[in-house]
Parts: structure tokens; C-alpha cells; sequence
């Protein structure tokens, strides 16, 4: 496997400003853990050696933390954002939907065309996402063919807005899926995650109704 630098983790998880920012405070974060460590040891690190720490740290930390087909968050490290996200929530008061989104034709395609256009109906689904979401939002692939997305600071209104998006930014992709809302108790995000899940659900139903009454 070829090592993966800052530069392609950067690009994969949101191509702007702002997550340049915010990789740049994740270096600052890890060399400076890396001083500690050095620090205990005895020794003092050189600029070159806190950079190369940090950089395997966060490579480490991608790999366990990021999908590597789609370059969005895998279940473990959407949890771990997520609380995060909630933490931040609860002490500045504001809002947060959430979206449970699962692509519509992925087993047709692996069956019919092979898992390789598989692939690459996910990483289209995964770039409709990116689109379609700010810094602020925490997209997520948590298996097969299932994404969820948290919005910061998204009233129930807003996310069906965000939701219009998406479906554009996915029919430029000639990507189809099924997606559920709902918004967040930050008390019980599962109960409100469970909730966007069934409506997902029921989004799916619906289309398959249609498509059987032609």
C-alpha cells in the first residue's frame, strides 16, 4: 500500500480553505503531542523530526479513521466527529439535522456491471456529498452502500433544503438514492438517527411503489 500523504488527505476529505486551515491545526495538535512525548524521553526534537511524528500520526489516524475507497469518514471516526460536533452543539445552542442516505442501485450494478462500476458509483455518491456540504457538516460512508451526513447548525427546514442540493448534485452524477431527515436531539442523537433511518425507509418504499404501479 503506498503511503498517503497530507496533500492527497487533504483533497479527499474537502478541497477549500477552510480545511486547509483546519489540517494545519491538526499538524500544530500532533507536533506538539510529539513534543511532549520527546520532552518525557529526554530528548529535544528537531522541526524536521516533530513534523515527520505528526505527519505519521495523522497517516495513521486517516487510515483507521477514513474510508479509503471514497475518502469520507468510515463509521468508527464519523462516531468520534460526531460527538465532537454535539459537544460543540450543546455549549454554543444551536441546531443540528441529521441525513441517512442509501444509494438505490448499487446491488444492480455489482450484479450487471461489475464491482469495479460498483466502486465507482460510490465515489460518485461520495463527491455529490462533498458538494453539497460545508466544513462545518460531517459526511460520512458507514458501510455498504449507506452514508449519513450531520449538519451543524441546520434546522429541520434548512436540511430539507441541503436535501434538494444533494439530489441535484447527485442527478449530475447519475446517482439515485433514498434519504431521510430528521432533526437532532442532542440528548439522543441514536433515537434521532433511528428516525432519519426510518424515514429513509420510507422514501424507499415509496419509489418502489411507484415504480411497480409504472
Amino acid at each position: 500500500m503506498s503511503e498517503t500523504t497530507g496533500e492527497e488527505i487533504q483533497k479527499k476529505i474537502h478541497p477549500s480553505a477552510d480545511r486547509i486551515a483546519h489540517l494545519r491545526h491538526q499538524v500544530n495538535e500532533r507536533k506538539e503531542a510529539a513534543r511532549r512525548v520527546f520532552r518525557k524521553s529526554g530528548t529535544k526534537p528537531t522541526e524536521r523530526q516533530l513534523i515527520n511524528e505528526a505527519g505519521e500520526r495523522l497517516r495513521q489516524e486517516y487510515e483507521s479513521d477514513y474510508d479509503p475507497l471514497t475518502g469520507l469518514l468510515e463509521k468508527r471516526g464519523y462516531e468520534k466527529e460526531r460527538t465532537k460536533a454535539v459537544e460543540r452543539a450543546l455549549r454554543e445552542k444551536i441546531k443540528a439535522s441529521v441525513a441517512f442516505i442509501d444509494l438505490d442501485e448499487l446491488k444492480t450494478v455489482n450484479d450487471t456491471l461489475g464491482h469495479e462500476a460498483g466502486d465507482q458509483l460510490l465515489k460518485s455518491a461520495a463527491d455529490a456529498i462533498r458538494a453539497s456540504t460545508r466544513t462545518t457538516d460531517i459526511p460520512a460512508r458507514i458501510g455498504g452502500d449507506e452514508f449519513q451526513v450531520f449538519l451543524m447548525d441546520t434546522t429541520p427546514k434548512l436540511a430539507e433544503n441541503w436535501k434538494k442540493r444533494l439530489v441535484e448534485e447527485m442527478k449530475l452524477r447519475n446517482v439515485s438514492a433514498s434519504i431521510g431527515l430528521s432533526g437532532v436531539d442532542l440528548n439522543d442523537v441514536s433515537a434521532s438517527v433511528r428516525t432519519a433511518d426510518q424515514n429513509m425507509y420510507k422514501e424507499k418504499t415509496r419509489k418502489k411503489q411507484e415504480i411497480k404501479n409504472g
